[in-house]
């Protein structure tokens, strides 16, 4: 049998690694906005719900570590040129308006390196920014996450009576 589990999305184990990385680049969080910036999809509406999303990511992080603003975005690498084009339009934007009111630190969320994690700071070239680059891999709260989604998938499937489903134990 297989059973279906859910995204990493807005789960509070990936904002905690978004907080983290954005820490490690902060100096005064009350004085820094946090720009998120994610892959993208092509579609508008896809786009959407994407945004959707990582503004929830956004409200976690803000809550906790009271930085003056946190700020999703998406690059839209693989769409066509004259909407990659507006997105980082956009991405300029929000990086002048946030140097306005103090430093701004720029926070992949994206899984591992080795994409398109190298092309932002070319997209904000010339513009006052904090970038380091790091990815939400490697991180200790991506294996807690897997181990839950496993185990709800585990449970999921006894209740749909499926014998003998599979447990793992969070690593030590």
């Amino acid at each position: 049998p297989v059973v279906m589990a859910g995204a990493l999305d807005a789960d509070p184990l990936v904002a905690g690694v978004l907080k983290e990385r954005a820490g490690e680049l902060s100096r005064k969080a009350e004085q820094e906005t946090v720009m998120l910036v994610a892959h993208g999809p092509v579609s508008d509406e896809d786009n959407t719900r994407w945004l959707g999303m990582m503004e929830q990511l956004a409200r976690q992080i803000q809550a906790e570590a009271g930085f003056h603003a946190v700020i999703p975005v998406t690059l839209r690498d693989d769409a066509p040129k004259e909407v990659r084009e507006k997105a980082v339009e956009h991405m300029r934007a929000v990086v002048k308006a946030g140097s306005q009111h103090g430093r701004v630190l720029v926070v992949p969320l994206l899984l591992a390196e080795g994409g398109i994690e190298q092309k932002i700071p070319k997209a904000l070239k010339g513009l006052p920014y904090v970038f380091r680059g790091k990815t939400l891999l490697p991180h200790s709260n991506l294996s807690q996450w897997i181990v839950q989604q496993v185990n709800a998938a585990g449970a999921a499937a006894s209740d749909a009576s499926v014998s003998e489903p599979i447990m793992l134990k969070s690593p030590s």
